[in-house]
């Protein structure tokens, strides 16, 4: 489907989890704001929900 699945590293950390028990298909990104501007850049939107 073309999916991709970002985790920030600082929500990580906040839970006390390690990036190692994240699934091999996520991708853990340094920020989640770096990778929201960045896909925003590329023509992406940001629909925030809790």
């Amino acid at each position: 489907m073309g999916v991709k699945i970002y985790v920030c590293l600082q929500a990580l950390a906040h839970r006390e989890l390690r990036s190692k028990e994240t699934l091999p298909t996520v991708t853990v990104a340094a920020a989640a704001a770096t990778v929201i501007i960045h896909k925003q850049m590329a023509g992406y939107a940001y629909f925030p929900f809790h």
